[in-house]
């Protein structure tokens, strides 16, 4: 693996290094992931992104458009979302943002969670398997994603779906 030995990560490659090996990985794994990075600076430098202006979303869509090898089992995008993490962490980068609606949302899980061990006695794995289905429901009620009913009656059957709908 030949990489170019200057790309505009190549300032913070050592810190992260660093974290993976406090977090016990293998020098062939950290060395792998390096250049990986390296591939996400390059790509960076090609469309002129500095690492200060990097968010996880956009460093997700910038590491989509790469080929993948059809050996490598590490998926480029969560490496550079990891990777973002960590300049936000370090204090690169600056962190996303949050909307009112995502305080309120995690103020409402945190409030759940809270419930589900004092009032309910729930075990750790319970509370995270309820959690899952609450975020669903948040999803599903208030997300933007939000679908059709009427599409979802038979196709000779659209009127009458949609009446049904109605009552």
């Amino acid at each position: 693996m030949v990489d170019s030995p200057k790309t505009c990560v190549d300032p913070y490659l050592d810190s992260f290094t660093q974290s993976f090996a406090a977090a016990n990985y293998k020098a062939g794994t950290i060395k792998n992931y390096l250049h990986l990075v390296r591939k996400l600076g390059r790509l960076m430098d090609a469309t002129g992104i500095e690492p200060s202006a990097l968010s996880p979303d956009l460093a997700d869509q910038l590491a989509r458009t790469a080929a993948r090898g059809p050996a490598s089992k590490i998926r480029l995008h969560n490496l550079a979302r990891q990777f973002t993490e960590h300049l936000i962490n370090i204090g690169v980068a600056q962190p996303v943002p949050v909307s009112a609606a995502q305080v309120a949302r995690t103020a409402l899980l945190a409030d759940l969670e809270a419930y589900l061990i004092k009032q309910r006695g729930l075990s750790p794995r319970s509370i995270a398997h309820v959690q899952g289905f609450a975020n669903r429901f948040l999803d599903h009620r208030f997300g933007t994603a939000m679908f059709d009913l009427a599409a979802f009656a038979p196709p000779g059957d659209r009127c009458r779906g949609s009446r049904a709908f109605q009552r």
